[in-house]
């Protein structure tokens, strides 16, 4: 399986680690998800060729682990919706170059969101996270978001 594309029109939820460990799987397309309120635990991680997920606009969290150990994902948005965002939710991304928040008001943040362990200890996988322009440096005084304040950049979406 290498490729995911559901209509979610009606869909409201998609079940705790329901894609984990599919480590072909390289594109998401969650379509007509206006329902759809987070992205569960462990939902993506593992998928190691993930290289394109689009989170829709109704996702209010992205739960613990979603992301995590997703290798070649290069990007990813998310959106101005998202409140929360899980522990270890991205970590071990180790190819991200660029996170884009596009929410004013920084999401509530986790222990290691866009982090990588090494000998055991956690680093920042050090990928630029872009935020409203207006918004740096609430990003960069904010709970958990403090610790990428070096990778935090403004720019107009």
């Amino acid at each position: 399986l290498s490729k995911i594309s559901i209509d979610c029109t009606n869909l409201t939820s998609i079940g705790k680690n329901a894609f984990r460990g599919l480590t072909n799987l390289k594109t998401v397309q969650l379509k007509n998800a206006t329902k759809l309120q987070y992205i569960p635990d462990g939902c993506f991680q593992g998928c190691k060729s993930l290289s394109s997920v689009i989170i829709p606009e109704s996702v209010v969290s992205i739960d613990i682990f979603a992301f995590s150990e997703c290798k070649s994902l290069t990007s990813i948005i998310i959106p101005s919706s998202i409140a929360s965002i899980g522990h270890e939710a991205f970590c071990d991304c180790t190819s991200l170059k660029s996170v884009y928040c596009k929410s004013t008001t920084p999401p509530k943040g986790s222990c290691y969101m866009f982090d990588f362990f090494k000998d055991y200890k956690e680093q920042p996988i050090g990928c630029t996270i872009y935020v409203p322009k207006s918004a740096v440096d609430a990003y960069k005084s904010a709970e958990y978001w403090s610790c990428y304040s070096d990778y935090i950049v403004g720019c107009e979406f």
